[in-house]
């Protein structure tokens, strides 16, 4: 199941890499990488879709794959973050673009502000109503 989300998005974001172009980034002076953009990329977002705190935590899933020290994967990871947040932003456009017609919500309780002050908020005035806690 791991590897199949990891295959997934790493499908997803070597697209996605390959038409932002962004072997530019890559150094061009001094020593090669070990990791490559797009696996930094998709290592970062399988972390956070799957819901994991550490970066520590990825490459213990990974370092089979990965011939590397788990240094290097946090320094690169934090290296590359704007690179991941756009292609984040790409995913989510594209997603927006597909997206179904019906939306689904919770309804957990939001505190909007203290009782004091409920009188002067006309934020959700028509909206919200007065519930057992406030």
């Amino acid at each position: 199941m791991i590897l199949q989300v990891y295959q997934t998005l790493r499908d997803k974001v070597n697209f996605i890499c390959e038409k932002l172009k962004l072997s530019k980034y890559d150094n061009t002076t001094g020593r090669k990488l070990k990791i490559g953009i797009p696996q930094i990329i998709t290592l970062a977002l399988y972390k956070q879709t799957q819901g994991i705190a550490a970066k520590k935590s990825i490459w213990n899933d990974f370092k089979i794959i990965l011939k590397y020290s788990c240094k290097t994967l946090v320094v690169n990871m934090n290296r590359r973050a704007l690179l991941a947040l756009l292609v984040i932003k790409i995913l989510f456009r594209n997603n927006r673009q597909n997206s179904h017609l019906v939306k689904h919500t919770d309804s957990t309780d939001l505190p909007v502000c203290l009782s004091k002050n409920a009188n002067h908020h006309k934020t959700m005035s028509g909206l919200a109503s007065w519930g057992h806690s406030g």
